[in-house]
């Protein structure tokens, strides 16, 4: 009997869990490189990989900007190895930091294009990493992502 309440409080235990503790820990210990931790509030985390094309990048930066992503109630964090990969009217409406040391990759080496991070209460809710460069596709994983509640 002990043996059945001990698994069925395991389970209970494990199904209560965040499905992204791994990316929780990676991005706080990432960002607090850069003397920044995960908010309570929600908030929305843009990493740029140098491990990327970089046309397609643009492309997906490109339609941020066009559906008003920046805009929006959730302030938005782009980190990339460098500010010349944003376009200027969109790095205007977010929140800018510099990864001079690549330190993205070195937390999250199988990354690669853009990987988006939803955050709310201090913990990783929602993760999507664009790793096609197929111009049918990308388009349509950035808009679904966005339109997750």
């Amino acid at each position: 009997m002990k043996f059945c309440f001990t698994v069925l409080l395991a389970f209970i235990l494990m199904s209560c869990s965040s499905p992204f503790v791994k990316e929780t820990e990676a991005l706080s210990e990432l960002l607090e490189k850069y003397e920044v931790s995960i908010p309570e509030d929600e908030h929305v985390y843009v990493l740029r990989s140098d491990l990327s094309c970089s046309g397609c990048v643009q492309r997906i930066f490109i339609q941020m900007d066009t559906m008003g992503i920046a805009t929006g109630d959730v302030p938005i964090t782009i980190l990339t190895s460098s500010e010349s990969f944003v376009p200027k009217q969109l790095l205007s409406d977010v929140e800018f930091i510099e990864d001079v040391n690549n330190e993205f990759q070195k937390f999250f080496p199988y990354a690669v294009n853009v990987s988006f991070f939803k955050t709310k209460d201090r913990k990783v809710i929602g993760y999507k990493m664009i790793e096609t460069t197929d111009s049918n596709i990308y388009p349509k994983e950035v808009t679904a992502f966005f339109s997750e509640k």
